[in-house]
């Protein structure tokens, strides 16, 4: 594999955890799954930038930590353990991928759901939105019937855009 190829290819596992994060995270997840194919790869790759970013601070953070027998020691089980793969960008797009869905899951964790939930209504939704929100709140009964005929009753339960992650 050439080092360009091998480059591109850690691009796009750093371009995937810009993804993840932005198809996992509770205030993102609404856009994301709306969004158009070049508008989701544009916050995909805003997202990945800041995730690479994100990645090489803790990486230079932890150098200064570790002391540096224990690193050289890291350096060659981490390097014997890749193999061929083993490109100097590697580790800091594969944190920037882990970061992404695990700073997703734990931002979700730490931010109130209902909070969020009204939040994104708020600001990417319309009217029948976040009349079925305050219906699955309130475990309402429903009748809704559209323009075109179509009629539907009953108690809605999740709205997917919005369940919990």
């Amino acid at each position: 594999m050439s080092n360009t190829a091998g480059l591109s290819a850690l691009l796009l596992l750093a371009l995937a955890g810009g993804f993840a994060f932005a198809s996992i995270y509770k205030r993102t997840r609404y856009q994301a799954l709306r969004a158009e194919g070049q508008q989701l790869f544009l916050h995909a790759a805003l997202y990945a930038v800041v995730l690479v970013l994100l990645s090489r601070l803790l990486l230079w953070i932890s150098v200064g930590i570790v002391p540096d027998k224990a690193e050289k020691r890291i350096g060659e089980i981490w390097g014997d353990f890749l193999g061929p793969l083993n490109i100097p960008a590697f580790t800091t797009c594969l944190g920037a991928f882990i970061l992404g869905v695990l700073g997703a899951w734990l931002l979700n964790k730490l931010s109130d759901q209902e909070r969020t939930a009204r939040r994104v209504i708020e600001e990417h939704s319309g009217q029948l939105t976040e009349f079925l929100y305050d219906s699955m709140l309130e475990a309402r009964l429903l009748f809704v019937a559209f323009d075109n005929r179509k009629v539907y009753v009953g108690w809605p339960t999740l709205l997917p855009v919005l369940k919990p992650g």
